[in-house]
């Protein structure tokens, strides 16, 4: 159960971290949900929270962002993102953000803005370790955070307040929708709206949520129309 009695202060400090970052969100914009995975050994600290609205990138730095709050800073840590936005933003683009006052090279606002200053804030002088790995594989880390977060995104029952709580929704019809939104993600892969029935079809018994999930269908449709 989240959150489990593990705190930074059970970690031998002065031994590197592997800290696994993620973030879900059921619709982009929509309800959505981070989560911090950290491991020393045995040793294991799991941490999440989420949001009511907001998006998919906004909670991958905000995983980041609350990672490395509760660190103490020069541990050195490996951290982990299946995000190429947040590792190659952090480690490459922000430089030219910086020195074109938060502009892109096009001259747009750079978005999330807020959540990129404070991560900035915090990675001041300190020498992190920033890995990318592939998403929904192999990487138990990796896995257990997307977990996390997953499992923090707000219910509709619970629209009125964050979830700030560790609260397991493994058979919540959310989970299943995060997976679908994936699917369909212009980042990862660019599947046909007949995949997206098919794989609702394959997951019915164990969500028993294809109902809730056709509903998005349509969406689905005209966002990927403009993918073309």
């Amino acid at each position: 159960m989240w959150p489990n009695a593990v705190t930074i202060k059970d970690f031998n400090l002065g031994q590197k971290l592997d800290v696994y970052t993620d973030g879900a969100c059921a619709g982009n914009p929509g309800p959505g949900g981070w989560g911090v995975f950290i491991c020393q050994g045995n040793t294991k600290m799991e941490l999440g929270g989420g949001s009511q609205k907001t998006t998919n990138n906004r909670m991958e730095l905000q995983a980041t962002i609350e990672a490395l709050k509760i660190i103490p800073k020069k541990t050195k840590i490996d951290l982990i993102t299946d995000s190429q936005y947040v590792k190659n933003g952090i480690t490459q683009w922000i430089h030219g953000w910086k020195r074109n006052n938060w502009k892109t090279s096009k001259g747009t606002d750079v978005l999330n803005q807020d959540l990129w200053m404070s991560l900035d804030e915090l990675c001041q002088g300190w020498p992190i370790q920033w890995k990318w790995v592939k998403g929904h594989e192999s990487n138990e880390g990796n896995n257990m955070a997307d977990k996390i977060a997953v499992s923090n995104i707000p219910s509709k029952k619970n629209s009125s307040k964050v979830q700030d709580t560790h609260i397991s929704t493994s058979t919540d019809p959310l989970e299943l929708a995060v997976i679908l939104g994936r699917y369909a993600n212009p980042w990862t892969k660019k599947e046909g709206v007949s995949d997206i029935k098919v794989f609702c079809q394959q997951h019915e018994k164990r969500m028993n949520c294809l109902s809730i999930l056709m509903q998005l269908i349509p969406s689905l449709e005209n966002d990927l129309k403009t993918l073309k």
